[in-house]
């Protein structure tokens, strides 16, 4: 007689079905996650985990698409690490806030803190939305953290003499450092920063200095990665620091002078390998500091 007896599933078959059916409601919550995915780079296009985005400081529609531009890699089902242009010895505030309510208490311990004190349009209002909605998406149940890839405060050497470009050769080569440590580590997370166009470069040198070595020439010689920088031919206005002509404690001499500019020509796209590809934003206008 034939041994009809029903034959049990293994635990490994059954361990292999609950993982299928939780990677498909990850899959379909991280569709479903609350944000506007950015439309004018196609992921598809985009051929490196590493993706450096370079901006002008200072503005609401670079971080608003650097936010876009998450979401779509979030939804996606893609873990992420969103690098800013801040001090890594920022990371604990950072830290904290994210994993705060994101309340009142929360918010203004990050922006007492050193992360808020740069006036540059580093640490400007649009900044802090980025953060805060990166802090919601993780809430949401998205893997996402946010990371100071700059120089800590205090860590650039004393110039050994006057016009020694210590500083800004030092920065570059920690911010190349902290970014490949970034993805060494977290080898499944997309890594993408935002940096002041100047260190996004993919090309050596700057019309004042021929040797400089921007964060992105150094960080490509160890990883392949992805770059974008943006036009706004319509113009507008920005928020930044600037050198003007003065008796400040500067060697060159000058005083620094914050507050918003004029970007009445635009940015003008320019095809000489310095990044992978343009964005045009249109027209741009001014983010404050978090602290006004």
């Amino acid at each position: 007689m034939k041994n009809t007896k029903r034959k049990l599933p293994s635990w490994k078959s059954l361990s292999l079905a609950a993982a299928v059916l939780i990677a498909g409601a990850q899959a379909a919550s991280a569709k479903d996650l609350p944000c506007t995915p950015q439309t004018q780079i196609a992921l598809s296009d985009i051929t490196s985990r590493i993706i450096l985005v370079g901006e002008m400081h200072g503005t609401n529609e670079i971080p608003g698409f650097v936010g876009g531009l998450a979401c779509s890699i979030l939804r996606e089902g893609k873990p992420l690490i969103v690098g800013l242009e801040s001090p890594a010895s920022n990371q604990l505030a950072l830290n904290a806030y994210m994993d705060s309510d994101g309340g009142e208490a929360a918010r203004a311990a990050l922006k007492s803190s050193k992360f808020g004190e740069m006036k540059d349009g580093r640490s400007s209002r649009a900044i802090f939305g980025l953060v805060e909605s990166m802090r919601q998406l993780r809430r949401a149940g998205a893997k996402v953290a946010v990371a100071g890839i700059d120089i800590s405060d205090g860590a650039v050497p004393e110039p050994l003499f006057k016009g020694e470009p210590i500083g800004s050769g030092e920065r570059d080569a920690v911010m190349a450092h902290n970014i490949e440590s970034r993805a060494r580590v977290n080898k499944d997370h997309t890594i993408l920063v935002l940096a002041g166009a100047l260190h996004v470069s993919r090309l050596k040198g700057v019309p004042w200095n021929p040797g400089f070595e921007p964060t992105a020439y150094l960080l490509q010689q160890r990883f392949p990665l992805y770059s974008i920088a943006f036009a706004f031919p319509s113009g507008g206005s920005y928020w930044t620091c600037h050198r003007v002509a003065g008796s400040g404690p500067s060697p060159q001499g000058t005083d620094i002078v914050c507050g918003m500019n004029t970007a009445s020509q635009g940015q003008a796209r320019i095809d000489d390998g310095d990044f992978n590809t343009w964005v045009s934003l249109g027209a741009v206008s001014a983010s404050v500091p978090m602290r006004e």
